[in-house]
């Protein structure tokens, strides 16, 4: 996981879901109780996610 002003950036396994990634599952992209926000997910061949988003309170 990359945090910067604009957001984060990161990379998730295969067994990830979009919709883990979607709901901040275990709190894993947004700390604090904090909801994800504009989340864009590519994923590669072999299932492996790429994604972008930010946090918001």
């Amino acid at each position: 996981m990359n945090y910067n002003a604009d957001g984060f950036s990161g990379k998730a396994g295969s067994d990830w879901t979009d919709a883990d990634l979607k709901s901040n599952a275990f709190g894993a992209l947004c700390p604090n109780g904090q909801k994800v926000k504009d989340l864009k997910i590519t994923r590669d061949d072999k299932g492996v996610a790429k994604f972008t988003g930010r946090c918001k309170k």
